[in-house]
């Protein structure tokens, strides 16, 4: 073979392997891809199961540990950080970012997550941001706690924890029923108001709210109208 034929074929030859070896690549992360549909009906395209979830509230982060291990947290909320206050106070030991609260778009993808989980209170522009950003944003909602778990369960590619960790809420909370049967009725539907540093909290079909039917007991805030 003459060595002009060899400068010729050789770079088609490279580019040839490079176009293939590109085509694997896709092929296998359009194998690795899903969707999964959110609380506002956007179809999220999730390229692979996410390492580094982020979400924006204290009780979606208890959620997710109940569905996947500590390590594939981006972070945790500052609420369950703070070991005094938290329900969980080996979380800090095992997820050392800290988020705040209410986190700005820049705090956010500071933390190179693969998914984000936000309530549907957080404002759209802040959720369009960060899609700009090519960060996959699953929206859920706070009025059913069983359709966020599944939602979240399918996000993170753990359809099965979910289904699990929703048995075994059910099973406690056949335990609580049967402990609350026992009290006195004199001593049931008892009025509770919820005070919170978030003025909105605590009202109708909250998780408060919840807590209050499966107690018998009456959320004030709620039976106000809020």
């Amino acid at each position: 073979m003459s060595r002009w034929l060899r400068a010729v074929m050789l770079p088609c030859i490279f580019m040839l392997l490079f176009s293939l070896t590109g085509c694997g690549i896709s092929d296998r992360q359009a194998q690795n891809t899903y969707n999964v549909t959110d609380a506002d009906g956007t179809v999220v395209s999730i390229l692979h199961k996410p390492q580094r979830i982020l979400t924006i509230g204290a009780s979606s982060d208890e959620m997710m540990l109940g569905l996947v291990e500590p390590k594939r947290m981006a972070a945790i909320n500052e609420t369950l950080a703070n070991t005094e206050d938290t329900n969980i106070p080996w979380v800090r030991e095992k997820i050392s970012n800290v988020i705040s609260r209410n986190p700005s778009v820049e705090e956010i993808a500071a933390l190179r997550p693969d998914l984000v989980a936000v309530p549907e209170w957080l404002p759209k522009e802040n959720v369009d941001a960060i899609r700009d950003l090519n960060i996959p944003v699953v929206v859920f909602r706070s009025d059913d706690i069983h359709e966020n778990i599944r939602l979240l369960a399918a996000a993170v590619g753990e359809s099965e924890r979910g289904e699990k960790l929703i048995k075994k809420m059910e099973d406690k909370l056949t335990e609580l029923q049967e402990k609350i049967a026992l009290v006195p009725e004199e001593k049931k539907h008892k009025r509770i108001a919820l005070i919170s540093i978030m003025p909105n909290y605590g009202g109708a079909g909250s998780t408060f709210d919840e807590l209050c039917r499966y107690t018998e007991s009456i959320n004030a805030k709620a039976a106000a109208g809020n």
